[in-house]
């Protein structure tokens, strides 16, 4: 069972977020729907610019191959909006 923890800037939407990691992690058919933890910490304190940090902790039985293909969803999620209607804290 994967879990997927997300910590981010106050000023990026969480459910859009939690949404397309676990959409991710679906697509790379590395794991079940049911099977994928995901769940998000949400900081309004840091310095000195927006950030997601996203980490995977995966049981063992995947090959280096395997998780190397997980390691490219992440630019994918470069590619989305993730900003709250907010301005970001400065």
């Amino acid at each position: 069972m994967p879990h997927f923890i997300i910590e981010h800037a106050a000023a990026i939407d969480s459910h859009q977020l939690l949404t397309s990691v676990r959409e991710a992690a679906v697509n790379s058919q590395l794991f079940t729907g049911p099977d994928i933890q995901v769940r998000a910490i949400e900081y309004s304190d840091f310095q000195p610019a927006l950030f997601v940090h996203i980490q995977a902790r995966i049981w063992q039985g995947r090959t280096g191959a395997q998780k190397r293909l997980l390691s490219v969803y992440p630019n994918y999620l470069k590619m989305l909006d993730f900003s709250k209607s907010r301005s970001a804290p400065n």
